[in-house]
């Protein structure tokens, strides 16, 4: 995992939209900020179905695309999505 530091950190996503696909699916996307001052090497992305525990830590390159197959049918889940870079 990179080093956390507190300078030179990338803003978050500002935008983060949920498509439903189907009963099982999810489309999430998003969007950088135009004025991020750092770049952004890739995402970390976690999810879960509401009250359950969280699924394993994704982790994805900077890309603003991922799709979320075999979830439980007809339940909400939440999503967190976090920007890293690595220490400069």
């Amino acid at each position: 995992m990179p080093a956390l530091s507190s300078s030179k950190v990338p803003l978050p996503p500002p935008i983060v939209h949920l498509t439903v696909l189907n009963n099982t699916a999810l489309q999430v996307e998003w969007s950088m900020q135009s004025d991020n001052l750092y770049p952004v090497d890739g995402y970390y992305l976690s999810y879960r179905q509401q009250n359950k525990l969280l699924k394993r830590r994704i982790t994805l390159p900077a890309n603003t695309t991922k799709f979320l197959f075999d979830l439980a049918p007809h339940s909400w889940y939440e999503v967190y999505l976090v920007a890293f870079n690595k220490k400069r």
